[in-house]
This record gives structure tokens, sequence and C-alpha cells, in this order.
């Protein structure tokens, strides 16, 4: 009775009928596998987020940045994304695209023969909202910014088109790409606006990361809790989730006084790129120590340089501060490096018109003969010959870590403790003069004490700490220093609680 159950036409039927099932079950378990593998292999292509460091096809990747500044062009039915009007010879301003691109790429190549496998693209995304609505600069004939509303006549199409286009010229370069598309806080239009460039570009492997605020202590208007940055900071990861989820996100932070508002110990980013430069002697190395030791998050060094014009400063002292910030950047954990900016401009101050890698001098022919107007100075070389492998040493805590600016006619001291009454080692103290034009700043020692000693006339301060609420006041008791000379005014213990952070 059993086998003709088993085995006569109802039992046959049966067990084809499992056979399917088993062989459907195993198609789906097979495609579920495939497509697991595909994404695995689509994401190779992606730099990732490693244990210790950044990763591309599964190897270590120490980003070397070059920062290059995109100009964004209007010259009658042609819109295009290219070279900045400062790296050109002035002399015969670039106007079409094809020849613009040209141009770009000869400015690539040498990027890459400098030893750089990264840039960040700065300027090419910048939207300004009026009323409700996204404008964005274009340089036209007279070689000047006119605003044009992205959201009217095809304008945001037009954009996405250029900026898909030009990223077409970097993947050529073999470059990948850091691209700062700024989004303003309570400003809709802005992250409306990234939204789309981040949709365009989301299958992009040449896009590493999307930079979405730009200095927030220069350009962020507005003094915010750091419960609200925090809370900013979670809405751009969730954008960030669905809109560009093979994708990495940082934010550009001016230096450690960004602690004081967007502080790096509450925003969410993927990693976070500190902007450290020499203001006062010896910055760069001491901010690099500080973010060693309290960013909480992986960090880069995104921007730093000196200027060099080889007369008033010779290029020797440039290409020395190169060699000694990447050991420094090295030797205290940073996951990459980056210089601004590609070449020498003339914005009409010696400061930032000196600081590029190349000058505006003669011409350098690439390896594959295309032609740049300018030359590399010698800090080229020391970007060529660097190896992120190299042993480095030790995480240098600068002699003046505790003081930062020179001075001696006036002093502020204090001492910042937590909730229990514990020092909090490396918190930050901003003063101001009177104009809040000069500002100053130090770091408190491991027992929370500090010093602030300059020469700047002081009337106003602030201070903060990693995870800890800001607190504010006025320079208002400054008395005759007996003991060290100048004036000083001892604003006592200061109570940080922790900032109340959303879940």
């Amino acid at each position: 009775m059993f086998a003709l159950m088993s085995f006569g036409p109802k039992g046959r039927s049966r067990t084809w009928a499992i056979r399917i099932v088993l062989v459907l079950l195993l198609a789906a378990v097979a495609a579920v596998a495939i497509r697991r593998w595909a994404r695995h292999e689509d994401r190779k292509h992606f730099v990732s987020m490693g244990a210790t460091g950044f990763e591309l096809r599964g190897e270590p990747f120490f980003p070397l940045i070059m920062n290059y500044v995109v100009a964004k062009r209007l010259w009658g039915d042609s819109l295009w994304l290219g070279t900045c009007v400062d790296y050109q010879d002035t002399t015969c301003i670039t106007l079409s695209p094809a020849k613009d691109h040209a141009d770009l790429a000869a400015h690539l190549e040498l990027v890459r023969e400098m030893g750089f496998n990264t840039v960040r693209l700065v300027g090419c995304s910048n939207v300004i909202e009026r009323e409700g609505r996204p404008y964005m600069p274009f340089y036209r004939h007279n070689m000047r910014d006119s605003l044009f509303a992205l959201d009217s006549a095809g304008m945001g199409q037009r954009y996405l088109d250029a900026l898909e286009d030009m990223m077409e010229v970097v993947h050529a370069s073999g470059l990948k790409v850091i691209l700062h598309v700024g989004i303003r806080p309570n400003q809709p239009s802005t992250e409306e606006h990234f939204t789309h460039v981040a949709d365009r570009l989301a299958a992009d492997t040449t896009v590493m990361a999307y930079d979405l605020f730009n200095e927030p202590l220069y350009f962020d208007p507005v003094w915010r809790e750091k419960t609200e940055v925090n809370a900013i900071g979670e809405h751009w990861r969730a954008l960030m989730r669905v809109h560009a989820p093979r994708q990495l996100w940082t934010v550009g932070l001016a230096n450690l006084r960004e602690t004081l508002e967007w502080d790096p110990a509450i925003i969410n980013a993927d990693f976070f790129s500190f902007h450290p430069y020499e203001h006062e002697p010896l910055q760069v190395l001491n901010e690099t120590y500080w973010y060693a030791h309290h960013c909480p998050k992986p960090w880069i060094v995104g921007e730093t340089s000196i200027p060099a014009d080889n007369d008033s400063v010779p290029w020797s002292e440039q290409a020395d501060f190169a060699r000694s910030t990447l050991r420094q950047a090295l030797s205290c954990g940073a996951w990459g490096y980056s210089w601004w900016q590609f070449k020498d401009v003339d914005w009409h101050r010696f400061h930032p018109n000196f600081m590029g890698a190349v000058d505006r001098l003669g011409e350098t022919r690439t390896r594959s003969g295309r032609t740049v107007v300018g030359s590399v100075k010698p800090v080229g070389e020391v970007f060529r010959t660097f190896d992120p492998a190299a042993s480095t040493g030790q995480c240098e805590c600068p002699s003046n870590y505790y003081n930062w600016t020179p001075g001696s006619a006036y002093r502020l001291t204090g001492r910042l403790v937590g909730h229990d009454g514990q020092g909090l080692p490396d918190g930050v103290i901003l003063a101001w003069d009177p104009g809040w034009s000069h500002p100053v700043s130090t770091v408190t020692r491991p027992d929370g004490t500090f010093q602030l000693i300059t020469d700047t006339p002081l009337a106003h301060w602030t201070a903060s700490a990693p995870y800890r609420t800001r607190l504010s006041g006025a320079v208002d008791a400054l008395k005759p220093d007996t003991v060290h000379g100048g004036l000083t005014q001892d604003l006592g213990v200061l109570d940080l609680w922790f900032a109340p952070l959303g879940e």
C-alpha cells in the first residue's frame, strides 16, 4: 500500500511538485547571491571606510588630495564647467567647452604626475537661495559672476549635464573626487539641489565623497546650539542614505574653533575634513595634534598651505611646510591630506595668491604632451615622493600647544570643568578684540586650566569642549598683573555640561 501511494500517479505528481519547488527555491537563493555578489563587486569600485583607513578594491587607500577651483561658464548657448579663470593664461581666456575641457584634462594629468590621487572640486556647485529659489553664479562675457535661477528655462538640467560632462574628464584622469556641494541649513532649495546632483552621480565611482558644508565658522552666519548642529548632521546622513548610498560624506571644518558650535564630536559624518592654516606659529602642527586626541571620527587634513613666491617667501619654505605637515598628519592618524591649491591665482592679496603647487610663469609639458601654463614649484616634488606607508614617528605636541598666540599685554585665565568637577583637557577658548575682528584662541591643559596670552586687546570670550555646552562672556575686569606684567582677568571655574543631543 505504501509503495503504491509513493510511486503511483499521485505520488509522482507530488515528487515533481517538490522538485519544482526546490528548483525555484535554489534559483531564488542563487539570484539573491548573485545580486549580493554584484553589489559587493560594484561597491569595491567606490572608496569605502575601512577599520584604520579608506579602502579601494579591498586595498588601503590614502587620499592625497589637490584642491582644484572650478569655474561655471555661460557663453552664448554654451554652459559648461571647467578650469578656474585664474588658472589660465589671462591674456587668452578659454571661451569654448572643448578647449576648456582640454585644459582641465592637462591640469589633472599634471596633478597625477605630482603624486596626487584625488581632487577636491570647489566652486562647481555653489547655490544661493533668494526668496526660496535656487540661484547659481556663472561667468559671462565680462568674466564676472551673474546669478541665474536653476528652476527656470531648463537651467537646472543644463547644469547637471555640464557637471556630468566635467566629471567624465575627471574620470578619464584616474583621479577620485571629493565634490563640494554646499547645503545651507534652513535653505530647502540648496538641499534640493544637492539631491539632484547626488541622484545624477549616484553610480559614479569617481565620486569618493561629498563635502556638504565648507567652513561653517566663516560661512554660517547663525550661532547654533550643538543640539541643532547634531540634528542637521543626522538629517544629512539620512539624505546620503537615500540619494548617495555608496558614496561618503564629510564636512569641511575651518579649524578647532569649530568645536564651539560645529563640534565634530556631535556630527555623525563619515569623516571630517579639517582646514588648518598657519595663522599662528605652528598652528597646523598644534591643530593636527588636537584632532588626533579629540576627534572621535576618522579625519583628513582637508586644506592647508602657506604662500610662497620665491621672493618674500622662498619656495623651500613652502616645501618644508608640506613635508612637516604631511609627516605630522600621518603620525597623528590622519586618513588623508589635502593641499590648497593647484595653482597660484590673482585674488589681489599675497596670502591666497601664492599657495599653489604650480606658479603662473612659463609652461609645463605633461608626459602625454599636454601643455599647462605655469611651472611646478619644489613642493610638487614633496608630494611626488610621498609614501603614506612610510614610518613617521610619534604625533608631535609642539612647545606652544597651550598658548599659540605670541604676546604679553593681555592674559585671560580660568579652568573648564565638567558637571563632576573634573577638569576638561583640550577645551577651546576663543577671545576677540572690542570690534570682534581679531580672534585669538588657546586650549586647556589636562587639568582644565588655561592661559590665553596675547597682544590683542580683549573684550569678548567664549569657551567649549568636545560634547559640551558653550559659555560666553565679556572681558570687563582686566587688572594690572604684578607678576607677569600687562593686564589679566581670571574667569574662574567655568562649568560645561554635556550638550543635550537628540536620540
